[in-house]
């Protein structure tokens, strides 16, 4: 990773996580207002369907609310919901991490660099969806596809960032990678394959192209990272592991100090 990348990382992850966490709500919020009308559908909905089984009169009437409002407002608890989501699974990490041994850096360090990639991510995302309103059609794809691929590589960059700043073990680096996006991964894969069941396929839109197609992109984007960066990864693991065994059993052992004064 250039030097230059490296730096501007470092001095990124030394400002206060409560700034950075204030700044990854109106990230989220820009990320997910001109992208998400799929899952704002999903989710206006469901809320639909749970107070029409009420007796009582409901708390809110969706059928006269404007639906603009209600847009706005699942977009603010989209990105509070998201930046709590990002912290837990961070956390998760660092934790299940640390305790194997595989990490070297404090938490804040860790948790900071992650942070910083979901921003970056969110901004180019929310950009992303500014095209919607010269072509609506690429919305669709815009909310499913283009956001799984930069989240994707804001997962790949803080995973490299933390390597080039010797916050993990090199001896453990390709164990890491493979947990990292394991659970991302499978994550990804379990909400692609609800979002495909819950789809009507009497009527097939965009929308329901840009469902299904999600799945096949996020299999093959695994397997493209598996033979990109795995490989090369457990490779430079057991590089590392051959390395330092070799120059341990180079050592010499220390003097035997208990017949050092018995001349042998």
């Amino acid at each position: 990773m250039n030097r230059n990348i490296s730096n501007l990382y470092n001095k990124l992850s030394k400002l206060n996580p409560v700034i950075i966490i204030i700044i990854m709500i109106p990230s989220f919020w820009f990320s997910w207002l001109y992208n998400s009308r799929i899952e704002f559908t999903f989710f206006l909905t469901a809320l639909k369907e749970v107070y029409a089984e009420q007796t009582e009169p409901p708390l809110f009437n969706f059928d006269e609310m404007n639906t603009t409002s209600l847009y706005f407002m699942f977009a603010i608890l989209y990105s509070v919901f998201s930046v709590v989501a990002v912290e837990v699974v961070s956390s998760f990490l660092y934790n299940q991490l640390y305790n194997r041994g595989s990490l070297y850096g404090d938490r804040t360090f860790f948790k900071n660099v992650i942070r910083i990639n979901v921003v970056f991510a969110s901004v180019i995302i929310g950009l992303f969806g500014l095209i919607n309103f010269a072509f609506s059609a690429f919305s669709s794809f815009s909310s499913t596809i283009i956001s799984f691929l930069f989240y994707t590589i804001a997962h790949i960059v803080s995973f490299y960032v933390l390597k080039e700043s010797a916050e993990i073990n090199p001896r453990l680096v390709g164990t890491v990678f493979l947990f990292f996006f394991r659970m991302y991964f499978s994550i990804l894969t379990i909400a692609s394959v609800i979002a495909i069941l819950r789809l009507d396929f009497k009527t097939i839109d965009f929308d329901a192209i840009a469902t299904i197609v999600k799945l096949p992109v996020i299999i093959l984007t695994a397997v493209a990272i598996y033979f990109l960066h795995l490989k090369k990864l457990f490779a430079s693991q057991r590089y590392a592991q051959t390395v330092i065994t070799v120059e341990s059993n180079e050592k010499e052992s220390p003097p035997n100090e208990i017949f050092k004064g018995f001349g042998f």
